[in-house]
Protein backbone atom coordinates (compact mmCIF):
# COMPACT_ATOMS: atom_id res chain seq x y z
CA UNK A 1 0.00 0.00 0.00
CA UNK A 2 2.68 2.38 0.64
CA UNK A 3 4.64 1.49 -3.00
CA UNK A 4 1.53 3.13 -4.42
CA UNK A 5 0.75 5.76 -2.15
CA UNK A 6 4.36 6.89 -2.81
CA UNK A 7 3.80 6.24 -7.02
CA UNK A 8 0.60 8.32 -6.61
CA UNK A 9 2.44 11.21 -4.73
CA UNK A 10 5.42 11.35 -7.27
CA UNK A 11 3.10 11.28 -9.77
CA UNK A 12 0.78 14.05 -8.28
CA UNK A 13 4.54 16.28 -8.03
CA UNK A 14 4.74 15.89 -11.46
CA UNK A 15 1.85 16.62 -12.83
CA UNK A 16 2.42 19.85 -10.27
CA UNK A 17 5.60 20.87 -12.05
CA UNK A 18 4.55 19.86 -15.55
CA UNK A 19 1.35 22.61 -14.84
CA UNK A 20 3.84 25.07 -13.23
CA UNK A 21 6.44 25.18 -16.00
CA UNK A 22 3.43 25.18 -18.55
CA UNK A 23 1.88 28.30 -16.83
CA UNK A 24 5.52 29.85 -17.11
CA UNK A 25 5.88 29.51 -20.81
CA UNK A 26 2.49 30.65 -21.30
CA UNK A 27 3.27 34.20 -19.42
CA UNK A 28 6.22 34.12 -21.41
CA UNK A 29 4.27 34.22 -24.24
CA UNK A 30 2.33 36.90 -23.21
CA UNK A 31 4.96 38.86 -22.68
CA UNK A 32 6.70 38.66 -26.07
CA UNK A 33 3.31 39.15 -27.91
CA UNK A 34 3.02 42.29 -25.88
CA UNK A 35 5.49 45.52 -26.58
CA UNK A 36 5.86 46.25 -23.23
CA UNK A 37 9.18 44.21 -23.65
CA UNK A 38 10.79 46.40 -25.32
CA UNK A 39 10.16 49.61 -23.48
CA UNK A 40 11.76 48.05 -20.38
CA UNK A 41 15.11 46.91 -22.44
CA UNK A 42 18.28 49.11 -21.79
CA UNK A 43 19.53 48.53 -25.22
CA UNK A 44 18.17 51.93 -26.80
CA UNK A 45 19.97 53.75 -24.28
CA UNK A 46 23.42 51.44 -24.97
CA UNK A 47 22.72 51.70 -28.49
CA UNK A 48 22.33 56.22 -28.13
CA UNK A 49 25.27 56.22 -26.10
CA UNK A 50 27.16 54.55 -29.11
CA UNK A 51 25.80 56.93 -31.39
CA UNK A 52 26.96 60.01 -29.32
CA UNK A 53 30.51 58.49 -29.13
CA UNK A 54 30.42 57.96 -32.77
CA UNK A 55 28.96 61.42 -33.55
CA UNK A 56 32.40 62.85 -31.95
CA UNK A 57 33.86 61.06 -35.09
CA UNK A 58 31.29 60.99 -37.84
CA UNK A 59 28.95 64.19 -37.83
CA UNK A 60 26.20 62.07 -39.73
CA UNK A 61 25.60 60.01 -36.38
CA UNK A 62 24.99 62.91 -34.88
CA UNK A 63 22.29 63.73 -37.02
CA UNK A 64 20.55 59.59 -36.51
CA UNK A 65 20.97 60.37 -33.11
CA UNK A 66 18.70 63.66 -32.91
CA UNK A 67 16.50 62.10 -35.13
CA UNK A 68 15.95 58.92 -32.86
CA UNK A 69 15.43 60.73 -29.86
CA UNK A 70 12.48 63.31 -31.63
CA UNK A 71 10.88 59.80 -32.97
CA UNK A 72 11.17 58.76 -28.99
CA UNK A 73 9.22 61.93 -27.75
CA UNK A 74 6.77 61.76 -30.45
CA UNK A 75 5.96 57.91 -29.52
CA UNK A 76 5.32 59.18 -25.74
CA UNK A 77 3.56 61.97 -26.49
CA UNK A 78 1.07 60.33 -28.31
CA UNK A 79 -0.32 58.55 -25.03
CA UNK A 80 -0.43 61.71 -23.08
CA UNK A 81 -4.31 62.98 -22.22
CA UNK A 82 -5.21 65.83 -23.35
CA UNK A 83 -4.83 69.41 -20.83
CA UNK A 84 -7.64 71.34 -19.95
CA UNK A 85 -7.92 73.61 -22.43
CA UNK A 86 -7.39 71.48 -25.63
CA UNK A 87 -11.04 70.74 -25.33
CA UNK A 88 -12.54 70.69 -28.94
CA UNK A 89 -16.34 71.71 -28.33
Amino acid sequence: MSDLTALLVLVGAAIALLYGIGRALKKREERWESDDWRRKTPTIKVGNALLEIQSLVDPGARAALEERQRERKEEEGEGDPPTAGDSAV
